[in-house]
C-alpha cells in the first residue's frame, strides 16, 4: 500500500513537470469537445427524426378536404376512418415518415427505447474496454463503429434492422463519451476538472443548435446522419494524430516505455523541460531499511514513505 502511494506521488510530480494546465490540455479539451458533440448527435436528433408529417384526406361525411399534421389523437380517430395522403412537400424529413410508423405509438417509442437500451449497455462496458485496451484506443475503435452506423442509415429499409442499428449506436455513443471524459480528466490538473467538464457537457446544447439548423436547411434526415458520421470520423482521426494515451493507463499497466513516450510528448507540446531518465525509478520496489531517513509531519508527504536519496529525492523531498 505504501509503495503504491509513493509511486502515485511520483507520477503526479512528473505530470506536473510536463504540464497539467497548458497547451496539451487545451488541445485535449477542443478535440474531446468535438468528439463529445458529434457522438451526442444520435441522442439529440430524436425529436427531429420523430416529427410527424402533414397529411390530407377527404371527409366524406362533411364533403370536405382537410390538411393537418398528424398526432396520435387524430391517427386513432379521424385518419382511421378516411384514406389519407402524406404531403411530403410540406412535411419535414423524418424517420417516422419514411417508415410510415407515425400513427403507431408503440413502434415510435421503440426508437428511443432501442437507443437508450444501447446507452445503458455501453455504460456498463465502457470501463472494461478503457482499462483493457486504453482510453484512446477505445475512443478510436468505437468512434469508427459509431460513424459506420451513421452511414448505415442511408440504406436501412427494414424497421427491425433500424432498431438494431439504434441499439448499437447508443452503445457505441455511451462508450465514446465516457472514455473521452476519462482521457481528458487524466491529463489535467484537478483544479481544472470542474470547468473542463462543464465545457464538455455544454457540447450537447451547442451541437443541438447546429443540428437544428441542419435539419431545417437540408430537410433530409438520412443525409444529415451521413454528414455527422463523416465529421465524427474526421474528428476521430484528429484525435488519433494529436492526442496520446492517458499516462495513468500506462502507469496502471506498469508500462514504463509507453509512459515515457506519453510524458515526453505532453512535455514537448507544452514546451516544458523534462528529462525522461528521471522516471526510471517510478516503479522501484519499496524496501524500508536503515538507510531511510526519519521525517516529521511537516515534510513532503513523499518522504514519510521512506524515499531514498539515491532514488532521486534530494534533501528537500523534490524529485
Amino acid at each position: 500500500m505504501e509503495e503504491e502511494k509513493l509511486e502515485n506521488y511520483k507520477l503526479q510530480y512528473y505530470l506536473e513537470k510536463c504540464g497539467l494546465k497548458s497547451r496539451y490540455q487545451m488541445l485535449s479539451l477542443i478535440i474531446i469537445f468535438l468528439i463529445y458533440g458529434t457522438s451526442e448527435f444520435i441522442a439529440i436528433t430524436l425529436p427531429f427524426v420523430e416529427i410527424t408529417p402533414y397529411v390530407k384526406y377527404y371527409d366524406s361525411e362533411l364533403n370536405q378536404n382537410f390538411t393537418l399534421q398528424t398526432t396520435y389523437k387524430n391517427c386513432n380517430s379521424t385518419l382511421k376512418k378516411f384514406n389519407y395522403t402524406i404531403i411530403y412537400e410540406k412535411s419535414r424529413s423524418s424517420l417516422v415518415t419514411d417508415f410510415k410508423i407515425f400513427c403507431d405509438q408503440d413502434k415510435v417509442s421503440l426508437i428511443g427505447s432501442s437507443l437508450f437500451l444501447g446507452v445503458m449497455i455501453g455504460s456498463f462496458l465502457s470501463h472494461f474496454f478503457s482499462d483493457k485496451i486504453g482510453r484512446k484506443k477505445t475512443i478510436i475503435l468505437f468512434s469508427v463503429l459509431y460513424s459506420s452506423c451513421q452511414f448505415l442509415y442511408l440504406i436501412i429499409g427494414n424497421l427491425y434492422f433500424l432498431y438494431t442499428v439504434l441499439l448499437f449506436s447508443g452503445m457505441f455513443y455511451s462508450i465514446i463519451i465516457l472514455s473521452s471524459i476519462l482521457l481528458l480528466n487524466e491529463v489535467i490538473d484537478v483544479e481544472l476538472t470542474a470547468i473542463f467538464t462543464t465545457i464538455i457537457y455544454n457540447a450537447y446544447p451547442f451541437a443541438g443548435l447546429i443540428y437544428d439548423f441542419l435539419f431545417k436547411e437540408l430537410n433530409d434526415w438520412r443525409l444529415i446522419f451521413i454528414i455527422i458520421g463523416i465529421v465524427h470520423l474526421i474528428t476521430t482521426i484528429i484525435l488519433a494524430f494529436f492526442l496520446d494515451e492517458s499516462p495513468r493507463f500506462h502507469f496502471g499497466n506498469r508500462d514504463l516505455d509507453s509512459l515515457k513516450k506519453t510524458l515526453t510528448y505532453i512535455a514537448v507540446v507544452n514546451k516544458k523541460e523534462f528529462d525522461v531518465v528521471e522516471i526510471n525509478n517510478i516503479f522501484s520496489e519499496y524496501k524500508p531499511d536503515k538507510n531511510f531517513r526519519n521525517v516529521n509531519e511537516n515534510d513532503d508527504p513523499r518522504l514519510t514513505l521512506g524515499v531514498k536519496a539515491e532514488d532521486g529525492v534530494d534533501e528537500k523531498g523534490k524529485f
